[in-house]
């Protein structure tokens, strides 16, 4: 299966939603429900790509840069996007009730591939990366194949969205504390999994370190492995060049158009630092 990063058309404006939604997933996560308009355009969504999401300036004291959010699920006037609670930004949106105005951009930056063509695929999340690949289950299903997922966190509090995605996917637990699932990391739990299923594609999505342990031994194995990266972002839409993304080859990519999902095997993993919770 080939896979390109080229830059997705998408035209870059802001449309205006209203929150439908507003629920507390776990001590710092919130899963937030945008609707639209039925005037505004229906765009299908691949699992992988964001949104830049901005409160309007009327109700915007602080004048808020918009933030960008992988979209967790789409439905016929809307979507689904998960925010933690990291800062004064994410603050915000978080206490949002519903009815609140959003602008939104969407969608942005290239999605992960379909796992046609590969016999054994799984997914491995750590932290807010359930969000992304909990869509991409939805996808999956769908198409007539129950992904397999395996889901870290440090303790049982962190973990979220269970309810949402234990009937649509194969879902494994990891908690560093054994406070839930398997007793280590999420990285330990495929790296024992591999051995006993063979797994032939790893979508991964989490903290730069868990992306970068799962692709080299990813590339290790001579497995395909496709990673969502997270970076700075100030435009979403590659003007700022604020989410440069190291290559092997020597050069740059940018996580908002490019990517945010690259081949393992393209990125310069000694040089990329990256960001991630």
């Amino acid at each position: 299966m080939g896979y390109s990063n080229k830059k997705c058309n998408y035209e870059f404006f802001y449309r205006r939603g209203k929150v439908l939604s507003n629920f507390k997933e776990g001590e710092r996560d919130y899963l937030i429900k945008i609707e639209f308009d039925k005037s505004v355009e229906f765009i299908e969504c691949r699992p992988g790509q964001f949104a830049m999401i901005r409160v309007p300036c009327s109700s915007n004291k602080n004048f808020m840069l918009p933030r960008p959010y992988s979209i967790a699920n789409q439905t016929e006037r809307g979507i689904e996007v998960l925010v933690r609670v990291v800062g004064k930004g994410s603050e915000m949106l978080s206490s949002l009730k519903a009815g609140a105005s959003v602008d939104v951009m969407y969608p942005l930056g290239n999605g992960f591939p379909s796992s046609n063509g590969f016999s054994n695929p799984v997914a491995v999340a750590g932290g807010c990366g359930i969000a992304p690949l909990g869509f991409l289950a939805r996808k999956e299903i769908v198409g007539g194949r129950k992904l397999r997922i395996l889901y870290g966190a440090s303790t049982k509090e962190e973990l979220v969205l269970i309810s949402h995605l234990s009937s649509i996917c194969n879902l494994e637990l990891a908690t560093e504390d054994g406070s839930d699932g398997y007793c280590g990391t999420v990285f330990d739990l495929l790296k024992e999994k591999c051995h006993e299923l063979n797994f032939d594609l790893i979508f991964v999505c989490g903290p730069t370190p868990l992306l970068k342990k799962t692709a080299l031994f990813a590339i290790e194995k001579n497995v395909k492995c496709f990673v969502s990266v997270e970076t700075l972002m100030g435009c979403g839409f590659g003007g700022c060049l604020g989410c440069a993304v190291n290559m092997r080859d020597g050069n740059y990519l940018r996580a908002c158009r490019e990517g945010p999902v690259f081949d393992a095997r393209d990125i310069d993993w000694e040089r990329f630092a990256g960001v991630g919770v």
